[in-house]
Protein backbone atom coordinates (compact mmCIF):
# COMPACT_ATOMS: atom_id res chain seq x y z
CA UNK A 1 0.00 0.00 0.00
CA UNK A 2 1.22 3.49 -1.01
CA UNK A 3 -0.73 4.88 1.63
CA UNK A 4 -1.08 3.66 5.48
CA UNK A 5 -2.84 7.20 6.89
CA UNK A 6 -5.95 5.47 6.02
CA UNK A 7 -7.84 2.16 6.87
CA UNK A 8 -8.07 -0.63 4.28
CA UNK A 9 -10.82 -0.67 2.75
CA UNK A 10 -12.51 -4.08 1.37
CA UNK A 11 -15.55 -5.96 0.84
CA UNK A 12 -16.68 -9.07 2.09
CA UNK A 13 -19.04 -11.69 1.30
CA UNK A 14 -20.31 -13.84 3.86
CA UNK A 15 -20.98 -17.62 3.65
CA UNK A 16 -23.71 -17.02 6.60
CA UNK A 17 -24.39 -21.32 6.03
CA UNK A 18 -20.97 -21.78 7.60
CA UNK A 19 -18.99 -21.07 10.91
CA UNK A 20 -16.17 -19.71 8.93
CA UNK A 21 -18.18 -17.56 6.88
CA UNK A 22 -15.14 -17.04 4.44
CA UNK A 23 -12.19 -19.46 3.44
CA UNK A 24 -11.87 -22.95 2.17
CA UNK A 25 -15.42 -24.79 2.35
CA UNK A 26 -17.05 -21.73 2.12
CA UNK A 27 -19.05 -19.11 -0.96
CA UNK A 28 -17.40 -16.39 1.11
CA UNK A 29 -14.43 -14.00 0.06
CA UNK A 30 -13.07 -10.55 0.76
CA UNK A 31 -11.75 -8.26 -1.46
CA UNK A 32 -9.37 -5.53 -0.44
CA UNK A 33 -10.18 -2.72 -3.16
CA UNK A 34 -6.32 -0.68 -2.22
CA UNK A 35 -4.79 -3.42 -4.43
CA UNK A 36 -6.16 -2.07 -7.61
CA UNK A 37 -6.03 1.64 -6.28
CA UNK A 38 -3.02 1.79 -3.74
CA UNK A 39 -3.41 5.80 -3.35
CA UNK A 40 -6.50 5.71 -1.25
CA UNK A 41 -9.89 4.12 -1.20
CA UNK A 42 -13.35 5.08 0.05
CA UNK A 43 -16.39 2.86 -0.48
CA UNK A 44 -19.89 5.21 -1.44
CA UNK A 45 -22.28 2.33 -1.29
CA UNK A 46 -23.28 -1.39 -2.08
CA UNK A 47 -25.83 -3.56 -2.76
CA UNK A 48 -26.51 -7.27 -4.05
CA UNK A 49 -27.97 -7.68 -7.65
CA UNK A 50 -30.42 -10.71 -8.30
CA UNK A 51 -27.39 -12.75 -9.28
CA UNK A 52 -25.90 -12.41 -5.84
CA UNK A 53 -23.22 -10.17 -7.58
CA UNK A 54 -22.07 -7.48 -5.31
CA UNK A 55 -22.96 -3.43 -6.20
CA UNK A 56 -20.28 -0.89 -5.55
CA UNK A 57 -19.29 2.36 -5.63
CA UNK A 58 -16.10 3.94 -4.70
CA UNK A 59 -13.57 6.37 -5.32
CA UNK A 60 -10.15 5.48 -5.87
CA UNK A 61 -7.01 7.14 -6.18
CA UNK A 62 -4.27 5.08 -8.35
CA UNK A 63 -1.25 7.58 -6.82
CA UNK A 64 0.07 9.13 -3.44
CA UNK A 65 2.05 11.57 -2.54
CA UNK A 66 4.20 10.52 0.61
CA UNK A 67 6.17 14.28 1.29
CA UNK A 68 3.55 16.52 0.58
CA UNK A 69 2.46 18.36 3.56
CA UNK A 70 -1.72 19.01 3.94
CA UNK A 71 -3.37 21.78 6.69
CA UNK A 72 -7.06 21.23 7.12
CA UNK A 73 -9.03 23.57 9.21
CA UNK A 74 -12.25 22.37 10.16
CA UNK A 75 -14.76 22.57 12.97
CA UNK A 76 -12.29 20.46 15.39
CA UNK A 77 -9.35 22.83 14.14
CA UNK A 78 -6.44 22.85 12.14
CA UNK A 79 -4.64 19.73 12.15
CA UNK A 80 -1.77 18.43 9.67
CA UNK A 81 -1.13 15.48 8.11
CA UNK A 82 1.96 14.45 5.58
CA UNK A 83 1.05 12.70 2.35
CA UNK A 84 -2.20 12.98 -0.37
CA UNK A 85 -3.42 11.01 -2.85
CA UNK A 86 -3.70 11.67 -6.63
CA UNK A 87 -5.03 10.67 -9.85
CA UNK A 88 -8.74 9.93 -8.00
CA UNK A 89 -11.77 8.99 -10.22
CA UNK A 90 -15.26 7.94 -9.09
CA UNK A 91 -16.42 4.09 -10.17
CA UNK A 92 -19.27 1.86 -10.07
CA UNK A 93 -18.26 -2.02 -10.22
CA UNK A 94 -19.56 -5.09 -10.07
CA UNK A 95 -18.18 -7.78 -8.01
CA UNK A 96 -18.65 -11.44 -8.85
CA UNK A 97 -20.97 -13.73 -6.46
CA UNK A 98 -18.42 -16.71 -6.68
CA UNK A 99 -15.02 -15.01 -5.99
CA UNK A 100 -15.40 -11.16 -5.67
CA UNK A 101 -13.44 -10.35 -9.10
CA UNK A 102 -14.59 -7.74 -11.00
CA UNK A 103 -17.34 -8.83 -13.60
CA UNK A 104 -17.32 -4.88 -14.87
CA UNK A 105 -16.19 -1.11 -13.77
CA UNK A 106 -17.45 1.74 -15.39
CA UNK A 107 -15.34 5.04 -14.20
CA UNK A 108 -17.73 7.43 -14.02
CA UNK A 109 -17.82 11.50 -15.38
CA UNK A 110 -15.50 13.61 -13.14
CA UNK A 111 -17.75 15.63 -10.91
CA UNK A 112 -20.08 12.38 -10.37
CA UNK A 113 -19.99 11.04 -7.01
CA UNK A 114 -22.84 8.56 -6.86
CA UNK A 115 -24.84 7.68 -3.49
CA UNK A 116 -27.07 5.15 -2.30
CA UNK A 117 -27.01 2.55 -5.35
CA UNK A 118 -29.75 -0.35 -4.57
CA UNK A 119 -30.05 -3.19 -6.67
CA UNK A 120 -33.76 -4.55 -7.49
CA UNK A 121 -35.18 -7.94 -8.41
CA UNK A 122 -34.72 -8.00 -12.09
CA UNK A 123 -31.68 -7.16 -12.62
CA UNK A 124 -31.58 -3.16 -12.35
CA UNK A 125 -30.08 -0.88 -10.31
CA UNK A 126 -30.52 2.57 -9.25
CA UNK A 127 -28.22 5.08 -8.08
CA UNK A 128 -28.55 8.77 -6.91
CA UNK A 129 -25.58 11.07 -7.66
CA UNK A 130 -24.70 14.77 -7.00
CA UNK A 131 -22.67 16.50 -9.28
CA UNK A 132 -21.35 20.73 -9.64
CA UNK A 133 -24.06 22.77 -11.17
CA UNK A 134 -22.97 24.14 -14.37
CA UNK A 135 -21.48 20.68 -15.44
CA UNK A 136 -22.85 17.92 -17.62
CA UNK A 137 -22.03 14.27 -16.74
CA UNK A 138 -21.78 12.21 -19.96
CA UNK A 139 -22.47 8.81 -19.21
CA UNK A 140 -21.64 6.96 -22.27
CA UNK A 141 -24.19 5.48 -24.93
CA UNK A 142 -25.95 9.07 -25.72
CA UNK A 143 -26.56 9.73 -22.14
CA UNK A 144 -26.24 12.86 -20.70
CA UNK A 145 -27.46 14.33 -17.44
CA UNK A 146 -27.84 17.76 -17.45
CA UNK A 147 -26.75 20.18 -14.63
CA UNK A 148 -29.85 22.21 -14.79
CA UNK A 149 -33.39 20.55 -14.37
CA UNK A 150 -35.63 21.27 -17.61
CA UNK A 151 -38.89 21.87 -16.65
CA UNK A 152 -39.85 20.64 -20.29
CA UNK A 153 -38.75 17.45 -20.03
CA UNK A 154 -40.09 16.35 -16.55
Amino acid sequence: RLNTNEQVQLMIKLDVSKAAGIGPGTTGWYKILDEDHPGYVIVRAADGDAAGNMILSYKGCDSFNATKVVVTTGWRGTTTTVGEPYDCAEYLTCLASSDGSTVWRKQLPEGVVLDRCRATVDGSFFCGFNMAQAFEADFGNGVVAPSEIDATRV
